[in-house]
């Protein structure tokens, strides 16, 4: 834009209504009311970038952006100058399901949150980008994703007090892939195996809430050698993961039905499991495109739980049986979500401890606190209340003793639920193949609830009465 119009880049939440002049003023004709440009400080590869500056030529020259015809919120095509190829799709935040401007009839406040409370309106295509670069060595194929600043008469725009203004935005840009068909037009039993785990990995890290049929795209082609029709899946549409809670159901994500995630994981995929640094993941996001505390805390979670299942030898569908929630029980948590808030109570237990030196007074009942523990709208599995119903804050401190205490917790459950051959190979390995081999310092703790004896006492310690039996 012409200096002398004086605009100038302005973010407001997360919409953005004024720019400084494009570096691509000399396109002729211009249009004063468009214009594209990556967002400065965000990641965005090279090719990617080229594709930004392409599709703002073309918006320029006049070619016009193609809303799509699904979904639940604004989905632009941005083409080259020529009209004739899709280069990228833009998302507005302002146009999300949920958000001020949806085209689409869902419209609502910016931050609210919905009927899938997880991640706010407006915030879906920060995690777009997020995705793709958790997406490390491009493991499950997310497309090169970033985000840009973008305004055209063809987006919807901003209604003021009855009056419409085209405006700036800020979205997701996602380099366009070339595929005729969705998931949901094959039999899921022809997917590679490894491109199915590869899809099944990234969602459980990022705890995906939306892996529906529609947002696996399939690529077809022809295999070099014999000539036969290959199918290989692309994986889209992230803007519903990184949420701040857990509450995920089976239905949520497909793949849970399909028999590849019964095939135990592959020797590549096992070392790209145990390769990832969940900690260094959440920094990253955090760093780059400034996601919240809450979200990058699963991360770590969900992370850690697929690690500790991979190396005790579950499947992919037993990783996500033991996270998500039952389809006929939705109010009902998961295994991994039980864990979190036992880890949680216990954090927060020795935390307090410490911090005051002794043992701290509780509340059993406080007729005020009982009117306020239900959890407001926006509560996540984090977000607990003590039994005042003041909201526990996280320290420092504490996030260390949570995560202290999740690790031995995960590692449990994934040996409980660890399949016999596995544990017979263990056993085996750790044995040099003579006989089996008894269990490890970690796998002789006790847990609560288990059946195993308890371990001998010593002749001084006190024992309540109603262990006394079993432990003699």
């Amino acid at each position: 834009l012409p200096e002398a119009s004086g605009e100038r880049i302005v973010d407001l939440q997360f919409m953005v209504l004024g720019r400084e002049a494009s570096h691509h003023e000399a396109v002729e004709p211009v249009d004063t009311d468009c214009g594209l440009s990556v967002c400065e400080g965000v990641p965005c590869p090279e090719a990617l970038r080229v594709a930004v500056q392409c599709c703002e030529e073309a918006l320029r020259k006049g070619v016009e952006p193609m809303m799509a015809g699904g979904g639940t919120g604004g989905v632009y095509m941005l083409r080259d100058a020529e009209g004739q190829r899709t280069l990228g799709v833009f998302k507005p935040k302002d146009e999300e399901a949920g958000a001020p401007q949806n085209p689409r009839g869902y419209g609502g406040r910016e931050n609210s949150r919905g009927e899938r409370p997880g991640v706010p309106s407006a915030q879906r295509a920060t995690r777009e980008v997020a995705a793709y670069l958790l997406d490390h060595e491009g493991f499950a194929g997310v497309p090169m994703t970033t985000l840009v600043h973008a305004r055209h008469t063809g987006f919807v725009p901003l209604r003021v007090g009855g009056a419409e203004e085209v405006v700036w935005k800020v979205g997701g840009f996602q380099a366009f892939v070339e595929t005729e068909e969705t998931a949901d037009n094959f039999g899921a039993h022809v997917y590679p195996v490894a491109d199915v785990h590869r899809i099944g990995i990234l969602d459980v890290r990022i705890a995906s809430f939306d892996r529906n049929h529609g947002n696996m795209l399939v690529r077809v082609g022809r295999d070099a050698g014999t000539g036969a029709r290959t199918l290989r899946l692309v994986p889209i549409d992230h803007g519903c993961s990184l949420p701040d809670r857990l509450s995920i159901c089976h239905g949520d994500v497909v793949w849970m039905a399909w028999p590849q995630t019964k095939q135990p994981f592959g020797e590549e995929e096992l070392r790209y499991i145990a390769a990832l640094d969940a900690s260094a993941d959440a920094a990253l996001l955090a760093q780059q495109v400034g996601l919240e505390r809450c979200g990058l805390r699963l991360l770590e979670v969900t992370t850690r739980w697929l690690q500790a299942a991979a190396a005790r030898g579950l499947t992919l569908f037993e990783v996500g049986k033991a996270m998500y929630r039952e389809d006929a029980s939705p109010s009902t948590p998961s295994a991994v979500e039980v864990i979190v808030e036992a880890c949680f109570d216990t954090a927060r237990a020795s935390t307090e401890i410490r911090r005051k030196g002794g043992l701290y007074p509780t509340v059993t009942y406080d007729p005020v606190a009982s009117q306020l523990r239900g959890p407001p709208p926006c509560d996540g599995i984090f977000h607990r209340y003590d039994s005042r119903g003041t909201l526990v804050e996280w320290s420092k401190p504490f996030e260390e003793a949570f995560f202290r205490h999740l690790a031995p917790e995960l590692d449990r459950l994934a040996r409980e639920r660890a399949p016999a051959q596995a544990l017979s190979r263990r056993s085996a390995a750790s044995s040099g193949g003579s006989c089996p081999a008894g269990p490890s310092a970690n796998e002789a703790s006790v847990s609560v609830g288990s059946a195993e004896k308890l371990p001998p006492r010593s002749s001084g310690a006190y024992v309540p009465p109603h262990l006394r039996r079993h432990s003699q």
